[in-house]
């Protein structure tokens, strides 16, 4: 997995993007959890929460963080299969103060 962001300025707002290939498949209308190190607080929920697919750029709904995962429930409608890449960009998140 990778990770990258719109901006690296400290207490800005940027969208983040997780990026990863595909170990398993996972069937139409799946959801994703991603699961990160406690030292990382965000809670609520994100203005900006899509998936990208090599079948296109879907708009996810239910996108919430909490505790130690990012949940991403409903709106993703395409088979993944085992080595496609997928991509999740969510935000607006605070950068955090170094």
């Amino acid at each position: 997995m990778s990770i990258s962001q719109s901006t690296k300025t400290i207490l800005a707002d940027a969208t983040y993007t997780l990026s990863y290939t595909a170990i398993n498949p996972m069937t139409s209308g799946g959801s994703f959890k991603v699961t990160y190190p406690p030292e990382v607080t965000f809670t609520g929920t994100f203005a900006t929460c899509t998936v990208t697919h090599s079948t296109g750029t879907y708009t996810m709904t239910g996108c919430t963080a909490s505790g130690s995962g990012l949940f991403i429930k409903t709106g993703f409608t395409p088979n993944v299969a085992a080595g496609d890449s997928i991509s999740i960009n969510i935000g607006l998140i605070t950068n955090p103060q170094v």
